[in-house]
């Protein structure tokens, strides 16, 4: 174990342990956008950054792991005013027009972070990009320009769903985010799982279905199983399988918004999977979506 301190707090981690996930695990809230507890650890944003006694420049807590006796600020006036000036360049770069948003309100991690440092508008002049919208997808609509290539959507593809459908084409502000050989999101080889809309930060990734239907709190969300959940969706089939993955069903108003993977959910084996709970499962998703009440 390893002893640190945060903004005065004594916290004892295991080593190893960032300081992003050292600062979680003792309460303390450092904002980021790039950083997801299922990736591994990026540091692109910056905006995790934070002073280290003894060190020369600001760091990125996500990616910078603890040492014996480090002593950590988060919170200093330096570090809020780096912060603005990131969070500046990253709205001005794209054409961010949080009023016209799907995710804005609540959703939005890069407008809860300007929030955060208390920031009502940027500075910086925007640079009106015009990135064409890709609507190709029968599921998925992919909106670069209010993307902050933070690479969360291509290395969830790639790590979590295993396909590596996304990449990010050209370089500097015409950076995006391409499928394959850049050809249209619906004509690629994407499996339609849609992680890369669930780890999206901003509103560059959407789903078709939820989207403009209200914010993730005003949502029900129910945690079951792969099988659970495409059972709920086709309630007439109360089928069962193996399952491989946990997953989430969210709805509204009697209808399903959406299935989404459960990051903080059991993965089931086949080895221990069975059809009962399966369609137990499935049926208490559907009555309590659609009829507000238990089987």
């Amino acid at each position: 174990m390893v002893q640190i301190t945060i903004n005065g707090k004594q916290i004892e981690v295991p080593e190893g342990t960032t300081v992003l996930r050292a600062a979680e695990m003792a309460g303390i809230y450092i904002p980021t956008l790039c950083d997801h507890k299922e990736l591994t650890p990026y540091g692109g944003c910056r905006l995790c950054i934070v002073e280290v006694e003894g060190g020369r420049v600001p760091m990125a807590s996500c990616t910078l792991p603890v040492s014996n006796g480090m002593v950590v600020k988060t919170e200093s006036d330096s570090i809020k005013k780096s912060r603005e000036f990131i969070l500046s360049m990253l709205f001005s770069e794209r054409n961010h027009f949080c009023p016209f948003c799907q995710v804005s309100g609540g959703d939005c991690e890069l407008q809860n972070a300007a929030y955060h440092e208390e920031m009502t508008h940027w500075p910086i002049q925007p640079g009106w990009s015009n990135f064409t919208v890709d609507t190709s997808h029968p599921y998925f609509i992919l909106d670069n320009n209010r993307c902050i290539l933070c690479r969360r959507c291509v290395r969830a593809c790639g790590e979590l769903a295993g396909n590596f459908t996304l990449s990010v084409a050209e370089r500097g502000a015409a950076s995006l985010v391409v499928a394959d050989t850049d050809v249209p999101l619906g004509e690629s080889t994407c499996i339609k799982c849609g992680t890369c809309v669930q780890v999206c930060p901003t509103g560059a990734l959407i789903d078709r279905v939820s989207a403009y239907q209200g914010h993730d709190k005003s949502l029900t969300e129910i945690k079951s199983c792969a099988s659970a959940a495409r059972s709920a969706v086709r309630p007439r089939s109360w089928y069962a399988t193996t399952a491989s993955c946990a997953s989430k069903v969210t709805g509204k108003a009697r209808s399903i918004m959406a299935c989404s993977a459960n990051m903080d959910g059991m993965i089931l084996s086949q080895n221990h999977a069975s059809a009962s709970p399966h369609r137990k499962s499935a049926r208490t998703a559907y009555l309590k979506l659609f009829h507000g009440k238990k089987p």
